[in-house]
């Protein structure tokens, strides 16, 4: 009678070991599907942003300045909310968030849960549209050249690292109280442009290397940052929210993911629009 109770319990433990092994698999399985998920609607929300930029320049014969900012009716984001049908949904404030430009993989808006300026998960490429009339003029290609990226919308620095920019800089960072995993802590917030690679801010840039005919970073080494905690972000370059790379939408509208071990070279090169340089992302 004991050595059957003794099997008994061998094979309950062991039945508990298996069902532990396949709940185990299946919670992997399911985070690797929402994952998925995840990034396809981020995939997805890039592209519809892509064709809305061309379907303005589309009707207004030129592409819109990404430099001005809401509530501006002529600014990029107020633009994007007409052309994809919501702007007629949100009062416009400095803490407004627009649910196009939020990406559900972004970790800044749990990290940072106050509102705070500067609310877009999606940031556009400075270059062209600083000084681009329209897409045709950029020379390098339209398969070639960054349109948007995403990124962290609420950008901060812990206050041991100091301030990112100088005084009215757009990067300028301000210490602020907020709402850190619960707890009321300062933090050196840094409100951010729609834009990236942004020669009016203390952005990073590429610099043309005419030796190597290709773009190197202003700061050497930089490309982007790979989900990074929301309080080491580096408000000088973009984010990427997960370990698989930079999802970012070309100026053909096509959407890519960018390998965290692209070189800076070719990172840098595909932002430029009219260098020449003869990299490419594949």
């Amino acid at each position: 009678m004991t050595d059957r109770k003794a099997h008994a319990l061998v094979e309950l433990l062991l039945a508990l070991a298996v069902v532990t092994l396949l709940l185990g698999l299946a919670l992997s399985a399911v985070q690797q599907v929402r994952a998925a998920a995840a990034t396809l609607k981020l995939k997805n929300q890039a592209r519809q942003l892509a064709l809305a930029v061309h379907a303005i320049e589309a009707e207004r014969g030129k592409l819109p300045a990404a430099g001005n900012a809401l509530p501006d009716p002529n600014s990029l984001p107020e633009l994007l909310l007409a052309q994809l049908g919501y702007s007629a949904q949100y009062v416009r404030g400095p803490s407004t968030v627009f649910t196009p430009f939020v990406s559900s993989l972004d970790p800044s808006y749990a990290f940072y849960p106050d509102n705070w300026e500067g609310n877009s998960s999606f940031a556009f490429n400075s270059l062209v549209f600083e000084t681009h009339g329209t897409a045709s003029r950029v020379a390098d290609g339209r398969s070639n050249t960054v349109m948007l990226a995403e990124r962290y919308a609420r950008c901060g620095d812990s206050a041991s690292r100091g301030e990112w920019g100088v005084a009215n800089s757009l990067h300028a960072t301000i210490p602020v109280l907020v709402n850190i995993k619960g707890s009321a802590q300062i933090a050196r917030m840094t409100p951010r442009p729609v834009t990236f690679a942004d020669r009016r801010v203390d952005d990073i840039l590429p610099v043309y290397d005419p030796s190597s005919r290709t773009s190197l970073p202003s700061t050497p080494g930089l490309t982007f940052q790979v989900a990074p905690r929301p309080d080491a972000c580096d408000p000088r370059v973009v984010q990427a929210a997960t370990r698989s790379g930079l999802v970012v939408a070309m100026m053909d509208g096509s959407v890519r993911t960018i390998s965290p071990s692209v070189s800076p070279a070719v990172y840098w090169s595909s932002l430029t629009p009219d260098q020449g340089e003869v990299v490419s992302l594949d």
